[in-house]
């Protein structure tokens, strides 16, 4: 996903979230194969939720689902 300006330690450009081995949880920092994988909520309610994916950069579906579509394809 891309990074999300309104998440604060998005202002610093070395921070790196690295899902579920870090930087906050420290149990599975030496588990490379995590790095990256991050918790996904469900769709469960997705009518009335306003923010979508796991750093809230998107806020409707239609937008996560073009980035899925999109974001192994060259553009232009």
């Amino acid at each position: 996903m891309p990074r999300n300006p309104d998440v604060p330690a998005n202002q610093d450009p070395h921070y790196c979230d690295l899902g579920i081995c870090g930087p906050y949880r420290t149990d599975l920092q030496t588990q490379a194969q995590y790095c990256g994988m991050f918790l996904t909520p469900t769709l469960c309610n997705a009518a009335t939720r306003m923010v979508f994916c796991h750093n809230g950069v998107d806020h409707n579906l239609r937008d996560v689902v073009e980035f899925y579509n999109l974001r192994d394809v060259e553009l232009g």
